[in-house]
């Protein structure tokens, strides 16, 4: 009878939950990781310290991107054109935001403001055979605490959004048939500075 040799395993710690569990309060995660679900319609809070998912967050809606800022979580539901606030603490939401007669694009959380890109639907058009129908859009600027449109820059239609805190900009990437173009935008003023990136290669913005 032959018999293999057993191999040498090595057994890594198992890792350690990062959050405390206080009975009939909800769980608290140190660091924690916001995980939008868009099929299932959850927002799911990840342990990092265990990988495990440590809350789950019903929405009865679709969100595809989620960033946490301002004391609150935000999550975009591009389907419903609708943003979420979620209170980090209860995981309550805390309202739905509308965006009626536009499609959300984009989602960016900054000092003092939520930052939401759009382009407005276009409706029922007649254009002539030689016009060309140009895209309306912008980043709405709202304020975190009331949920109000406070300023809305008009930058065209946005792919991706980006927040620096220091020096303070929000940067927007936007691209059609042509051009790519990288904006720079003043989150006090709404002043847009321009840059041109060439067209036609897939562009990202983090």
């Amino acid at each position: 009878t032959w018999t293999a040799v057993a191999p040498t395993v090595t057994l890594s710690p198992l890792p350690t939950p990062t959050r405390t569990l206080v009975p009939g309060e909800p769980p608290r995660v140190i660091d924690p990781l916001w995980v939008a679900n868009e099929t299932s319609g959850n927002i799911l809070l990840i342990d990092p310290g265990d990988n495990s998912i440590a809350v789950i967050i019903p929405t009865n809606l679709n969100p595809r991107w989620v960033i946490a800022g301002e004391d609150s979580v935000w999550a975009l539901d591009p389907s419903h054109d609708a943003l979420i606030q979620v209170d980090p603490r209860t995981y309550a939401i805390l309202r739905v935001i509308p965006f009626p007669q536009r499609d959300v694009e984009a989602l960016a959380v900054s000092a003092d403001a939520v930052w939401v890109a759009y382009t407005e639907r276009a409706g029922l058009l007649f254009l002539l055979p030689q016009e060309d129908y140009t895209p309306v859009g912008g980043v709405l600027r709202l304020d975190p605490r009331s949920g109000a449109i406070t300023g809305d820059a008009q930058t065209g239609p946005v792919i991706a959004l980006a927040a620096q805190p220091a020096p303070a900009f929000i940067w927007a990437l936007t691209r059609d048939l042509v051009d790519t173009r990288l904006l720079r935008i003043d989150p006090q003023t709404l002043t847009i500075q321009p840059l041109d990136l060439s067209g036609g290669a897939a562009l990202a913005l983090d």
